[in-house]
């Protein structure tokens, strides 16, 4: 009785149904376990790297945001420039680390083929 009905079913879709196309063709990739951790680790480091200059960006843009809304005032005995000059260091230590990470992401370009490639080898 089951094939019976999926066989009516199967009749009554080929009339909307062109093609059938199957693609199930696939590789196999054998590797030990410590050589994968430890290709893993290095494109784990690589993509982790990649990513910083998201928050190198975030930092310099909220501390030049300060820096534009804010009237340094001397406090616990240090003086008004002091503070001011604290924190244009500061700016300037997070704009370097954001110019460094952008090129690290773009020296690492992480992406799904190259990992596999790096397996493969």
């Amino acid at each position: 009785m089951r094939s019976k009905m999926a066989t009516n079913i199967r009749k009554q879709n080929d009339r909307y149904v062109n093609d059938v196309i199957t693609n199930t063709q696939s590789d196999e990739i054998h590797i030990t376990e410590d050589k994968l951790r430890l290709k893993l680790i290095k494109h784990f480091d690589r993509y982790r790297k990649s990513k910083e200059w998201i928050a190198y960006l975030g930092n310099a843009v909220a501390i030049g945001i300060a820096l534009m809304t804010t009237t340094f005032n001397e406090t616990w005995g240090i003086p008004a420039y002091i503070w001011r000059d604290i924190v244009w260091v500061a700016e300037f230590f997070f704009i370097y680390k954001f110019i460094v990470s952008l090129f690290n992401t773009i020296r690492y370009n992480i992406s799904i083929d190259k990992i596999i490639q790096d397996i493969e080898s």
